[in-house]
């Protein structure tokens, strides 16, 4: 037989009863507490049920994130969502362990991981269907909460989306996916991405267009509540950024959208604005920071992909991404 190896661990999931426990002895709330994975992902989100029925959420971090750099980071968010449930802005808001402190650590298989544990966000996500009205709704609720977050008082301690984030490094990171024969097609790919990059460097921008963002805006990280309240969640990919980029996935659409889709982004848009009035430069880089969002995206995955797994990323991902970046400039490419 051959020796036993120890085998190292990057990822676990760890024992519902075991979190459960440790939330109640963590949190003031009534115990005993029951909890139930929710999803896997860049964290892991566990649904918190305690002794009367509330519900939580319970996030526990995951590791050696490449836009975390320390349980600053960590702390950054949970303020940022504090201060933004204090000025009305409908988020789950993060709850205080028992000594006080927003963020907790515990020792996985893999070493220490933080966690923290947020109010539930009620309701279900609204798929990729919400009425007119519910769209106004929604850009309403991201402008009031790009304005909340001018007011918040750190203006350091996060990443900035900038891009390096956005452009460069998710290139590199589709490089190592590209074989002999895409790379005339990887080769396209690049001379977009610097279009793409020129373009945003010429942006004459006001002051307030860059400021810190949620990062990652989309359905799965809504909820709509039976009585038709939203809530956005998930504020992991929080960093300062562009405001036009987090109105990429709820206000843009392509050339080949139907009328009900052109409908639904211009509602979402018009709510928008009427918190927070877009400059022109701003409207028409849409579709400029839409390209950004696939390149982040695909590389935002490629980067996790030791952990997460990597069979989408098939021998046609270049020229996937290259048809998707192409698909959402529209004019703008040409």
């Amino acid at each position: 037989m051959l020796p036993s190896t120890p085998m190292r661990v990057i990822h676990s999931i760890l024992n519902p009863d075991d979190l459960a426990s440790l939330v109640g002895l963590e949190y003031e709330i009534p115990a005993p507490v029951a909890a139930t994975l929710l999803r896997r992902g860049f964290n892991d989100t566990y649904r918190a049920r305690d002794a009367v029925g509330r519900l939580y959420a319970l996030r526990v971090y995951s590791r050696d994130k490449y836009w975390i750099s320390s349980d600053s980071d960590l702390l950054f968010e949970l303020e940022l969502l504090n201060h933004l449930a204090e000025r009305g802005v409908r988020v789950a808001r993060p709850l205080r362990r028992r000594d006080h402190e927003w963020l907790g650590s515990l020792e996985a298989p893999e070493g220490r991981r933080c966690f923290a544990l947020f109010t539930y966000a009620e309701g279900s996500p609204p798929g990729e269907r919400l009425n007119l009205d519910l769209r106004r709704t929604l850009g309403a609720e991201i402008g009031r909460l790009h304005q909340a977050m001018d007011g918040f008082p750190l203006k350091e301690g996060r990443y900035d989306l900038n891009l390096d984030l956005l452009v460069s490094i998710p290139l590199a990171a589709i490089e190592a996916y590209v074989d002999a024969g895409q790379a005339s097609l990887f080769a396209e790919l690049q001379d977009v991405a610097k279009d793409l990059t020129d373009h945003i460097r010429g942006l004459q921008l006001p002051q307030d267009a860059y400021g810190l963002i949620h990062g990652d805006i989309h359905f799965s990280n809504l909820h709509v509540s039976p009585a038709g309240d939203l809530m956005l969640f998930d504020f992991d990919h929080c960093g300062f950024g562009w405001r036009a980029y987090d109105l990429t996935n709820v206000c843009h659409v392509t050339e080949s959208a139907s009328q009900e889709e052109r409908e639904a982004a211009l509602a979402t848009l018009e709510g928008y604005e009427s918190v927070r009035k877009l400059s022109d430069a701003e409207r028409e880089s849409l579709p400029v920071f839409a390209a950004c969002r696939i390149l982040w995206d695909t590389g935002d995955m490629l980067r996790a992909a030791h952990w997460q797994g990597d069979s989408w990323a098939t021998p046609s991902l270049c020229e996937r991404t290259l048809s998707r970046v192409r698909s959402v400039l529209g004019p703008v490419a040409s």
